[in-house]
């Protein structure tokens, strides 16, 4: 009822409907054509998001010849358009038909350095923080995160987080960490001699 409807009102009006199916494909082979990187990226991000390749938070590399070589990043978000890659401060936001035709290289996360500090009350985060980039030379992955954990009257608990760039690269960390941290531990020590560092 409705088509045939549309087809009186066509003659009524004087219309064609031979003309106006002829300039409805021109326009649908037109907007097509220019929706056709948006239409690619909307099916690879579903084909993505159905094969998940990589969650969010998985630290990867894609390598193809459309990202200049190669991308590695944590996967930040994964949508119907973009897939975005945090690197360090800054994020990258790549078409998923390219992440979809790119090598991923899953990276493992080298094992972090994970100490809890007793420190003085009048101890700043932010002074540990300048100790730390002081005594740290390692390659690490973003800088060493402090977090307060405990806040007593006679001491400060806090807890540094810091992940080097390479694995093997743990150990050394961890003693620039301790190194840094020794000059407030040992201030601990000589106030009070049963305080130890965790």
């Amino acid at each position: 009822m409705i088509a045939a409807a549309g087809l009186f009102s066509l003659r009524v009006g004087g219309l064609d409907p031979a003309t106006l199916a002829v300039g409805g494909a021109i326009t649908a082979v037109v907007i097509g054509l220019a929706a056709q990187q948006t239409l690619g990226n909307l099916l690879a991000g579903m084909v993505l998001i159905a094969a998940r390749p990589f969650r969010v938070g998985d630290r990867v590399r894609l390598q193809a010849g459309a990202v200049a070589g190669q991308i590695e990043g944590v996967v930040g978000s994964l949508g119907l358009l973009y897939t975005t890659f945090a690197q360090g401060q800054d994020s990258v936001m790549v078409p998923n038909t390219v992440v979809l035709s790119a090598a991923v290289v899953p990276l493992r996360e080298p094992a972090a350095v994970d100490l809890r500090a007793r420190l003085r009350p009048d101890v700043r985060p932010s002074a540990v923080q300048s100790l730390l980039e002081d005594a740290v030379h390692t390659p690490v992955r973003g800088e060493p995160r402090i977090a307060l954990e405990e806040l007593d009257s006679d001491e400060v608990v806090v807890r540094v987080t810091a992940t080097p760039v390479e694995d093997r690269d743990g150990p050394k960390l961890a003693d620039e960490v301790l190194a840094g941290l020794a000059s407030v531990t040992r201030e601990i020590e000589e106030e009070r001699p049963g305080a130890v560092a965790a």
